[in-house]
């Protein structure tokens, strides 16, 4: 048995790595990173629309700083230009048509997220027209609305239980579980999103158990490399160098394309877990 499960484990691995530069899955980051820059302002215009008509913009504004906080020069001119359209829409006709082209780039973005998730799950045929705008726009609503709810009610619920059990012998004893909790969501979080983002991307049917490994998987790594990106500073003394004050941008680049990358291996991951994994049988009396 335990044979078995090391031959499956490394044949899903060798065919993750193997599928991995079959695919061109590089190629297909660096596109998604090309749509993904087009495609920031009005998505983050959606997302910030969406949480002024809820009434935490603000909040949300402050949560994203929090997560991106290495990149936060970038993110706030993305929220600049966000505001800036927003305004513009409601006073202009020819902003409203800039508007349309901009949201058009945010479509192709979900596009080529799903022609890449297809051709890693081979021959799967894409979505109508109408199936894609439903989607899309469902996950550009549910997704900012996701991720505050999460960040906030985490930060929320810790600080209230800190604040119960503050200087009692049970606060002794559990202050440290609650750190752990603390440092331990943001993984949560992002295994959520790798999961989910495995689970719908792909317009076939998808094993939960293979989404939420690969998820796991590629959402862990996702972490680690942010982290070590943070503590260690990777190319900014160069860039910083060659580029002055708009290093931001080539970095925050650098970024997008390990990103989509890390997603990419992750979607593989889900592939061969479901290709490699046991077929129920029927047994026929």
């Amino acid at each position: 048995m335990v044979i078995n499960f090391l031959k499956t484990t490394w044949k899903v691995l060798k065919g993750t790595v193997v599928g991995f530069c079959n695919d061109h899955c590089y190629l297909h980051a660096s596109s998604l990173t090309y749509y993904t820059l087009l495609s920031l302002v009005p998505l983050m215009a959606v997302t910030l629309g969406v949480a002024q008509g809820f009434g935490f913009d603000k909040a949300l504004e402050y949560q994203l700083l929090e997560r991106f906080n290495e990149h936060q020069e970038v993110i706030l001119k993305i929220f600049e230009f966000a505001r800036s359209l927003l305004h513009h829409i409601r006073d202009s006709m020819l902003a409203s048509v800039s508007a349309v082209i901009l949201f058009f780039f945010v479509l192709m973005l979900f596009i080529s997220m799903e022609t890449t998730f297809n051709l890693i799950w081979k021959e799967v045929k894409p979505r109508t027209f109408m199936r894609k705008l439903t989607d899309y726009t469902t996950l550009m609503i549910l997704c900012p609305l996701f991720f505050f709810a999460a960040s906030t009610l985490t930060v929320f619920l810790t600080q209230k239980l800190e604040t119960a059990v503050d200087g009692t012998y049970i606060g002794l004893a559990i202050h440290p579980m609650i750190t752990i909790a603390y440092y331990i969501f943001p993984f949560l979080l992002i295994w959520i999103l790798f999961t989910l983002l495995y689970l719908i991307m792909p317009n076939t049917s998808v094993r939960f158990s293979s989404a939420i490994i690969a998820g796991v998987f590629a959402g862990s790594i996702y972490q680690f490399v942010q982290w070590f990106y943070i503590n260690f500073q990777i190319g900014v003394s160069q860039y910083s160098a060659v580029y002055g004050s708009f290093a931001a941008l080539p970095l925050f680049l650098i970024w997008l394309q390990i990103s989509w990358t890390i997603v990419l291996v992750g979607a593989e991951l889900a592939y061969h877990l479901e290709l490699h994994s046991p077929k129920p049988q029927n047994n026929q009396e």
